[in-house]
């Protein structure tokens, strides 16, 4: 579709007019009713029979050139069956699109959207042309396209369709005013050129400082002691937290919270340790197995065989 800036009207002149020394009555001859076509005029107006194109055209005032195009011909003789006339005017014009060479067009009678054809300039859905697409044209005539494009673009909390005629990311940025810090995010990168549909993103980065207090872990310190027996302990003195001021450097995009880095620290409050003994005398040793061992004179009475923790084993009578 040729997006255009400008609107013309088709104007059209009626005139009745006077061939000096003709005098327009019932008795000075046959009258023709003659409509002139020139571009966007068009002139209606009588005169006697007989004339040619060239002479009427004169008396009308209206000018041609070599290379216009008169039809019918200057020499041909204006009848009631030959009273249409068209004027098709020679232009050179100059096409130019943006950031391409300028091309020259010389055509008869025609229009912007024929100069653009002559150029080989085949229009995006977008392209701005600073003319109407049926404007006829004229010697010249500057046509000027705009190449422009629809890309979606994110930024600030919204998302929107803009109709930009920008190159690259960045020039799409300037074009809509949107200020950026060094540590923005822009996707695609601010280089990277625009087509149909790109979508760029804007992530607004900034960096803070936050001063957070924390505990401080107690440490517990471990002594031993012979009178007490392995497997026991007993504290001595209870631990107590401590509490620091941490400063760290919080990154936000767009808003939220991404990452954190400590940066520095403060003990306000010193930890107390906790201490406690552990016993470290060996328990006494544990049976681990008695068997009796019966006598084979039917008496009752025979021995324990009888095996310790420590691997020591004894015999014992019963």
């Amino acid at each position: 579709m040729m997006k255009t800036g400008m609107i013309f009207k088709r104007i059209i002149v009626t005139a009745v007019m006077t061939i000096p020394g003709i005098m327009l009555t019932s008795c000075g001859g046959p009258q023709v009713e003659i409509s002139i076509e020139d571009g966007y005029v068009e002139t209606d107006l009588s005169a006697p029979e007989g004339m040619t194109v060239g002479e009427l055209l004169n008396m009308a005032e209206l000018q041609v050139g070599d290379k216009d195009r008169i039809t019918p011909g200057l020499n041909d003789i204006v009848t009631s069956d030959n009273s249409q006339i068209k004027i098709e005017r020679y232009a050179s014009v100059r096409v130019n699109v943006e950031d391409e060479e300028e091309t020259s067009v010389e055509l008869v009678g025609g229009t912007v959207e024929d100069a653009l054809d002559s150029a080989g300039i085949v229009l995006s859905e977008h392209d701005y042309v600073n003319h109407q697409p049926d404007a006829y044209l004229s010697n010249g005539m500057d046509i000027v396209i705009t190449r422009r494009l629809v890309v979606k673009l994110t930024a600030d909390g919204r998302t929107e369709d803009v109709l930009t005629q920008a190159k690259t990311v960045e020039e799409l940025l300037k074009e809509q005013k949107l200020e950026l810090n060094d540590m923005d995010r822009i996707t695609p990168g601010l280089k990277d050129s625009l087509k149909e549909g790109t979508k760029v993103t804007v992530k607004r980065v900034e960096k803070k400082e936050l001063v957070e207090k924390e505990p401080v872990d107690f440490e517990t310190e471990t002594t031993y002691s012979d009178s007490m027996t392995v497997g026991t302990s007993r504290i001595t003195q209870q631990g107590v937290n401590g509490e620091k001021e941490v400063t760290y450097e919080v990154t936000y995009v767009d808003g939220r919270e991404e990452s954190r880095e400590a940066k520095s620290e403060n003990i306000i409050k010193e930890a107390v340790n906790q201490k406690v003994v552990m016993g470290s005398k060996p328990q006494g040793k544990t049976v681990i197995s008695k068997q009796a061992i019966y006598d084979c004179d039917g008496s009752g009475h025979g021995y324990y065989i009888i095996k310790y923790s420590d691997g020591s084993v004894e015999y014992k009578d019963f």
